[in-house]
């Protein structure tokens, strides 16, 4: 009932080809993998989680897509009964990342980029770990909410040429290294670089309505939770109300409750909706932000959208957060691309 509770109606479709759509079904499975240790249908290497070395649980695999490697490093998000991760999440104050970045005056969330420190040895040694190939394969980060900034700072230091480390040391390894995140919260002042289109992607999927992807200080959940009490706004109150009951007495018997059939008001314009103020966004989203939603006839449908479009959007929604929700609008748009469909 807000305008900024979603985006404009019409927005830039989002195009990508057969390969790059089969490396994100890959990426949101992996990432929903890394949630359950015991999974019987999950493909690749688990390491559990050592939260006394702020190390978040990762599972790394090796797959073929049109007979070219490639190694997924899957970095899990957070555990709902975990208090060390709650924790990082909370830690949001920008620190400069020195010596990690490229640009170290790009203030990051300090949570995300401890962890992400700690997490360079171990991707590294599993990685070093990995059977060798005849030819270089390629290398995709990716993870859902917590575990996608991570993976997102993970890509952009192994692709840091002022600083050394394990990490880095390996890209030379790869033909291509890239990053594909879901659902990821805010993760620095400025948007982390975007890399030459030709070494690989960075893309950020983004459900419509996720409260997470504006979740970067206290001041947007106390917004939230004033939002879930405010009063209706008069412009939409006649919206939202429920058909009236009319009472109804027949001449002969006793009286019958109908619902009067009465045509419900028309939607308000999404132009003409009041808007919701929000506190500003200290942080920004991280890689080419890929907006998730469903259509007007029922499927789900891609858009391309920027960081300045998600700056002042209310979402609270939890149930565009889940992994489930994730899965089943990629596969959607991934199924209408292969069958030739128009999603628009």
């Amino acid at each position: 009932l807000f305008k900024n509770s979603r985006l404009p109606p019409q927005l830039p479709s989002f195009r990508a080809s057969l390969p790059t759509w089969s490396m994100v079904c890959r990426a949101v499975q992996a990432s929903n993998d890394c949630y359950d240790s015991q999974a019987r249908t999950r493909r690749g290497t688990y390491t559990p989680a050592d939260t006394s070395k702020d190390i978040k649980a990762m599972i790394i695999d090796d797959q073929l897509i049109d007979d070219t490697h490639l190694v997924i490093v899957s970095i899990r998000g957070t555990q709902c009964q975990s208090f060390a991760d709650w924790a990082v999440n909370k830690d949001s104050k920008p620190v400069k990342p020195v010596g990690f970045l490229d640009d170290e005056e790009n203030g990051c969330h300090a949570g995300f980029l401890q962890v992400t420190k700690a997490m360079v040895g171990p991707v590294a040694t599993q990685l070093q770990q990995h059977p060798a190939s005849p030819e270089k394969p390629s290398l995709l980060f990716t993870g859902h909410s917590a575990g996608g900034g991570v993976a997102a700072m993970l890509f952009n230091h192994m692709l840091s040429t002022s600083v050394t480390s394990d990490l880095t040391a390996l890209a030379s390894q790869f033909s291509s290294i890239n990053c594909i995140t879901f659902g990821s919260p805010p993760l620095s002042q400025a948007p982390l670089p975007k890399r030459d289109p030709g070494s690989g992607v960075f893309l950020a999927f983004a459900n419509e309505g996720d409260p997470v992807l504006r979740l970067s200080n206290a001041a947007y959940v106390k917004s939230l939770a004033k939002l879930m009490t405010a009063s209706l706004p008069p412009s939409v109150k006649s919206v939202a109300a429920p058909p009236p009951v009319k009472v109804v007495r027949r001449s002969r018997g006793s009286a019958v409750v109908y619902r009067q059939v009465v045509a419900p008001p028309p939607p308000i314009p999404w132009e003409e909706l009041p808007l919701w103020p929000t506190p500003p966004a200290p942080l920004t989203n991280a890689g080419d932000i890929i907006l998730l939603r469903d259509s007007e006839s029922g499927g789900a449908v891609a858009s391309r959208v920027t960081s300045e479009d998600m700056r002042d959007v209310i979402f609270a929604d939890l149930a565009q957060h889940t992994s489930d929700m994730y899965i089943r609008r990629v596969n959607e748009v991934a199924l209408a691309t292969m069958m030739g469909r128009n999603t628009d």
